[in-house]
């Protein structure tokens, strides 16, 4: 018995000795190897992996982290996540294609509650009862706060202070009755979640435009499908759109909003179907890809409707026509103009009277434009700001700016921040940390744009 025992033991002891030396040399084998494959990569993989605990494992690779090249897998897991979207390596980009999807999507859908109902199943599969479970903030979101998301739009209803519309980052809509106490969904079955702009029109108020895509320059801020109109937004909320009406503009044809982020919807003070929309770049994908050109992407301004209140596709839908604030990067016949226009604002009551803020592309062409015919046929825009600082770097490309306007009484005043060095404010000088400008009466003057406001 206990030569046997023994013998069991020795036997044991070996084979552990033999998968101890065989772990370890084809570790060593592979180790040896991966310089030889790829020398570059592997002293790029060593830099990047460099941390103060060497044997924290990277959070993207996990434990697979010493197989596999990084920028390698960031490379694939991006154009994954592309295919998700819609964007096919190697293929013409399609921002349609995600559209065309949820719609069947939607359809196989209807098709598959439908055919439960008439065979008797009122499962929540076929539309039962179902419990909410959220959506809810992270206790740990940023920090020990907690976090919901960003919340990149706001709409109040100007005749009801309790009425108010939220827009997010990739939340779709939410409504408010009651002040900001309680919210409900009102845009689960739209074909993008990403939000950019939010409108009440003011002499219809429960009429809401919804423009998707989110433009803040990041990777997980997505490009949208066009506008959406939510009739009865404060009850029956009634989808329409996507709008993004195919159209002939100068020597071009493409769909209007295709594969931009909607930034900035004005709508007129007593006619809700005349709107201006403007337009900045979209992403996809956690590399920040701006695919694709111009068409089939749109090119990017502000768009104007005078039939916003139409279907959005057939007999009598909604038109857009493209207005023309500068020609900075213009690949059409005649130059539209193709940048980002980040943000619009409209003088209180007075609809031909609107300021644009323009991300310059080329030097000396982004700032500030104002027009004071809006609702002309074709609308003229000029210059009154350009946006420019003294860095470091110096820079008159690449600004972004904010505008807010106020009117009390017979006197407006405008605000912008722009992405500028502060110059103005004692104890903040970091570069491109921004600065706050202030015009009174900007319609008529420009004089106090280039001043800083002092903080």
């Amino acid at each position: 018995m206990k030569r046997k025992t023994l013998a069991t033991i020795a036997i044991a002891t070996l084979l552990l000795v033999l998968m101890i030396w065989s772990f370890g040399s084809s570790a060593a084998t592979n180790h040896e190897n991966a310089p030889e494959q790829n020398p570059g990569a592997a002293q790029q993989s060593s830099a990047v992996f460099q941390d103060q605990d060497e044997q924290e494992p990277d959070a993207d690779l996990g434990k697979f982290g010493s197989r596999v090249n990084r920028d390698e897998y960031l490379r694939a897991r991006d154009e994954y996540i592309g295919l998700k979207r819609g964007i096919s390596p190697g293929h013409p980009f399609d921002p349609t294609l995600r559209g065309r999807a949820i719609e069947q999507m939607d359809r196989q859908e209807k098709n598959s509650r439908l055919e439960s109902i008439v065979n008797g199943d009122l499962t929540p599969a076929a539309g039962g009862t179902w419990t909410a479970i959220g959506p809810a903030p992270l206790p740990n979101g940023v920090g020990s706060s907690p976090t919901s998301g960003r919340v990149t739009a706001i709409a109040v209803d100007p005749t009801n202070s309790q009425k108010v519309y939220l827009g997010t980052a990739q939340g779709g809509v939410w409504r408010s009755t009651d002040g900001g106490t309680t919210w409900t969904s009102i845009f689960d079955n739209a074909q993008s979640m990403a939000i950019g702009a939010l409108a009440v029109a003011p002499s219809s108020p429960t009429t809401l435009y919804v423009g998707t895509g989110e433009f803040n320059s990041c990777g997980d801020c997505f490009f949208g499908v066009g506008l959406y109109r939510i009739d009865s937004a404060d009850t029956a909320a009634t989808l329409v759109g996507p709008i993004n009406p195919q159209q002939t503009i100068g020597n071009l044809t493409y769909n209007v909003f295709n594969g931009r982020s909607i930034t900035k919807i004005l709508v007129h003070p007593t006619d809700p179907a005349t709107i201006w929309v403007s337009t900045a770049r979209g992403v996809g994908g956690s590399g920040a890809n701006a695919l694709g050109q111009v068409p089939t992407l749109a090119t990017r301004g502000v768009y104007r409707s005078t039939n916003a209140i139409g279907p959005a596709t057939g007999p009598g839908a909604v038109t857009f026509q493209k207005l023309t604030v500068n020609t900075d990067n213009s690949p059409d016949t005649p130059a539209t103009g193709n940048a980002d226009v980040v943000d619009m604002v409209m003088e209180p009551g007075t609809p031909d009277n609107i300021l644009v803020g323009v991300i310059g592309l080329t030097s000396g062409l982004g700032g500030i434009y104002r027009t004071a015919n809006a609702t002309a046929a074709t609308p003229t825009f000029s210059q009154v700001y350009a946006a420019s600082t003294t860095g470091p770097p110096a820079t008159t490309t690449g600004i972004r700016i904010s505008l807010a306007i106020n009117k009390v009484g017979s006197t407006v005043t405008a605000y912008a921040a722009t992405s500028g060095t502060p110059t103005a404010t004692s104890g903040c000088t970091t570069a491109n940390s921004g600065a706050i400008r202030k015009q009174v009466d900007p319609f008529n003057s420009s004089s106090t744009w280039t001043t800083q406001v002092t903080g």
